[in-house]
Parts: C-alpha cells; sequence; structure tokens
C-alpha cells in the first residue's frame, strides 16, 4: 500500500495519481470491510431446541461433542491423578485456565510452569486463585506421544485427549476444555481457555475479579477478553484459512466475538453454550462459533477486557502500561525475559 500511494505523489499525470489513489482507498476499504450483523438471520439459522437433543456432555471416560451437522465421541485418554480443584483449602479456585498446547510443544509448555503458572511468582496462582492443566489433543507421531505421555506423568498436570491437533479441530479441542473444566472444577465461577503463544500475568488478571471488572457471580452469564465489536464480512474463499461456508454460517456477517487466543466464560456461560452445540453447525473458526454465536443464542454478554493484547504490535515491551495478557510470543526464551521484566514494569499488584 505504501508504494502504491508514493506512486500517486510522483505521477506526473494527475488523472493517473486520482486513479490509483481511488484504488489504494478500495483495496483498503475491502481489506477492512465490516458491516453490522444480520440479527434475524443469525437467530433464523439456529436450529429449534425441540428437533435435538442435549448438547455436548461428559460420559465418564469419554465425552460427546454433538454440532447440527456432526457429532464425536472422544476419550480423556489422561487426567492428572489428583484433582485439580478439590484439594484446595484455603480459597476457591475462582479461574480454572486451559492452555491448549500442541503434542510436539515442550519448550513452551515448559516455559509456562517456570513463568505464569510457577507458584513461586504469582500469589494467585499459589494460593490456588487460579489453576492450570495443558490440553493436549493426538499427534500421528507416536514417539511424540510417548514422550508426551511421559510427561504428564512427571510434571501431573496434561490432560489428554484423542482428538487430532489441528487447526480444523478447534472447536473441538476448545470445547473439550469446557467440559473437562465442569467435570474437574465444577465449583470455579470461571474456565479461562488460553493458547500456548499467550503471555498471561496471573496477579493482573486476578485485581480485575478484585475490582469487579470480571465478576464470579453464579447467576451471570459473561465472557471476557479481547471484543471484536463489529460483523466481520466472513471469507468465503475455500482456500482461506478462515473459510466460512455458506452452509456453517449463512449470514451475511459475523457477530461480535472475543478473540480466540483467551477468553474466560463465567460458568454459567460455559454451561450455555455447551447446551447449545446441538443448535448450530460446525465452523472452524473457534472464537467466532463459541463466543459469537453460540453466545448470542444465550444472550451471553459480552465485556472488553481491559489491558489484553491482541498481538504483540498492538504494545510495546517497553511500555509500563499494565498488563493482563499478550499474545503471540512464540520463543520459550523471550517467553521467561518478557514475563520477568513484566513483572516490575507492567504488573502493580505484584509489586505488593
Amino acid at each position: 500500500m505504501k508504494v502504491a500511494y508514493s506512486s500517486v505523489w510522483r505521477s506526473s499525470n494527475p488523472k493517473v495519481g486520482i486513479v490509483l489513489l481511488l484504488m489504494c482507498v478500495a483495496g483498503t476499504l475491502y481489506l477492512t470491510r465490516k458491516t453490522a450483523p444480520d440479527w434475524k438471520c443469525l437467530q433464523k439459522s439456529r436450529l429449534s431446541p425441540g428437533k435435538l437433543s442435549d448438547g455436548s456432555t461428559n460420559l465418564g471416560e469419554k465425552f460427546v461433542v454433538k454440532f447440527a451437522d456432526a457429532t464425536s465421541t472422544f476419550h480423556w485418554t489422561h487426567t492428572p491423578r489428583s484433582k485439580t480443584c478439590s484439594h484446595q483449602k484455603r480459597h476457591r479456585v475462582d479461574v480454572f485456565a486451559v492452555v491448549l498446547s500442541r503434542p510436539d510443544s515442550f519448550s513452551a509448555r515448559i516455559a509456562i510452569r517456570d513463568t505464569w503458572m510457577n507458584p513461586r511468582l504469582s500469589q494467585s496462582i499459589s494460593e490456588g486463585q487460579i489453576r492450570g492443566v495443558f490440553l493436549v489433543g493426538r499427534h500421528p507421531d507416536e514417539r511424540i506421544m510417548k514422550l508426551v505421555a511421559e510427561e504428564a506423568q512427571e510434571f501431573d498436570d496434561v490432560v489428554l485427549v484423542d482428538i487430532n491437533d489441528n487447526y480444523m479441530n478447534l472447536p473441538y479441542k476448545s470445547i473439550a476444555a469446557f467440559l473437562y473444566a465442569a467435570k474437574d472444577c465444577p465449583e470455579s465461577p470461571l474456565v479461562m481457555k488460553i493458547d500456548e503463544d499467550v503471555l498471561l500475568m496471573p496477579d493482573m488478571l486476578y485485581e480485575k475479579i478484585r475490582d469487579g471488572t470480571i465478576s464470579t457471580n453464579l447467576s451471570e452469564s459473561a465472557a471476557y477478553g479481547h471484543l471484536t465489536d463489529f460483523g466481520v464480512l466472513p471469507i468465503r474463499d475455500s482456500r482461506d484459512k478462515w473459510y466460512s461456508s455458506i452452509e456453517a454460517f449463512p449470514c451475511p456477517a459475523m457477530p461480535p466475538y472475543i478473540s480466540g487466543p483467551m477468553y474466560i466464560l463465567t460458568a454459567k456461560a460455559a454451561s450455555e453454550i455447551l447446551s447449545g452445540t446441538a443448535r448450530r453447525n460446525f465452523l472452524t473458526i473457534e472464537d467466532v462459533l463459541i463466543t459469537g454465536i453460540l453466545a448470542h443464542d444465550f444472550s451471553v454478554a459480552l465485556v472488553n477486557l481491559p489491558h489484553v493484547f491482541y498481538l504483540p504490535s498492538s504494545s510495546s515491551a517497553d511500555e509500563t502500561t499494565p498488563l493482563v495478557s499478550w499474545h503471540g510470543i512464540k520463543d520459550p526464551q523471550k517467553f521467561r525475559d518478557l514475563f520477568h521484566k513484566f513483572l516490575i514494569s507492567r504488573c502493580p499488584p505484584c509489586q505488593v
């Protein structure tokens, strides 16, 4: 775009310059195209609850993820030996965090254990107010799965499921995260889905609970995170990663939703969303499906959470602005370095 704009000003023909400028503006509008959601279409595309049985459910050692056009049964192939929440005596677990992690991301999981899951570096983690596990799917290489199984035995913080771990199955894996939270930590008022490349400051997050920004009221239905509050147009090109077929999503614009790298659901919202999956078709765009479409079906309140940075470019590492989370840190050593830096510069509760 910069080359095109500079061409406008260098052109000796004013008409050519104007045409190029209009093309650039049109291109910019196309790339950022948005429109208001069609609420009537969204409501109409929801199937009648009387035509279908319950949605996604736990069935002991297995679980069912049910959409209107697809039903799949998976298994909990490994769960932590001790109940994640039952041994907490001093405090209720307010936030049960499920980290979605790829099977071969061994270094990323170690970095998280060294930083935001480390009880020596966070009061809310050490006191059990925030508890976390990793959710890992299936890899085609059995050697990798053997190493993951050994890791799960050693650290006792890994949940294994037999979902093929790829982007297309992300909605299944996210639904599994909420099912596991309901199974293992049903008394927790909040469940957080977080990706392995999101740097979290637990004490800063817990401060949002203390000041009332995040509610732990069991009667409230809400989702918290980075809010996309405008209707993004669905992509109809089947070659695109974020493709939405007409069958999966027939409406002209997406509803508002919470961006997928990190979001928090109240227990009521999570339960409602799980119950409603059978009335919606499967859509590979996980955050739109869960925090947009399914959340809208139950009038879940979408709340923009302050100090959540969706992309690394949205914040400088040298800033002193308070930080809840920062998405996109792929390098494990950089992850560690930034966490320790932010403990001092961007987490006021950490200094108390």
